[in-house]
């Protein structure tokens, strides 16, 4: 306790200006003006970097990737707000040097197009085959026709035969002794 004392008496308490101000305690030389900015470029930089592809990442946008390139191009598009271009002007930036890849969501037109068409396509004829399949499910079983081993009805056997094996199946039948 002594040697702890003795240090504390000769380096001393830190001034109040050396202190921590996230506590309310001593001063900044950062405005409230300034850390609302600072805060709020921070909210944009992030919305827009939410928007691009990380490059290294598989499937993370850069701002949730940890890399090394994703916290560049994080530290790009702050300069570039700082220096008061639009989040359109940074995104035309980035699709120039990038091309539409580094869209998370790219837009709607040429081959890019294909994102969008195929799965609503699969999904619109999915219901048509499901649908297809419940309404053939649900109508009533022709008169005389017989079940299949499956549970399916099948169709008069005379409709399954074409005129050259019904004419060899009645021959066959005449022959039997």
């Amino acid at each position: 306790a002594l040697v702890a004392a003795a240090i504390f008496a000769l380096v001393g308490p830190t001034p109040a200006a050396a202190q921590p101000s996230f506590f309310g305690g001593g001063s900044s030389s950062v405005s409230p003006a300034d850390s609302a900015r600072d805060a709020e470029l921070d909210a944009l930089t992030a919305e827009i970097a939410s928007r691009f592809r990380c490059l290294v990442c598989r499937g993370q946008s850069v701002q949730e990737s940890s890399s090394q390139l994703a916290r560049e191009m994080q530290a790009l598009i702050r300069q570039k707000l700082e220096e008061g271009q639009t989040p359109e002007e940074i995104e035309a930036f980035f699709v120039a040097s990038y091309g539409d890849f580094i869209l998370l969501r790219p837009p709607a037109e040429g081959l890019n197009l294909v994102v969008y068409v195929v799965p609503a396509l699969a999904f619109v004829l999915a219901f048509v085959a499901i649908a297809l399949r419940l309404r053939a499910a649900s109508r009533p079983a022709p008169a005389g026709a017989a079940p299949d081993p499956d549970g399916d009805v099948m169709d008069e056997p005379e409709d399954l035969l074409d005129a050259r094996d019904r004419e060899w199946i009645e021959a066959a039948i005449r022959e039997r002794p």
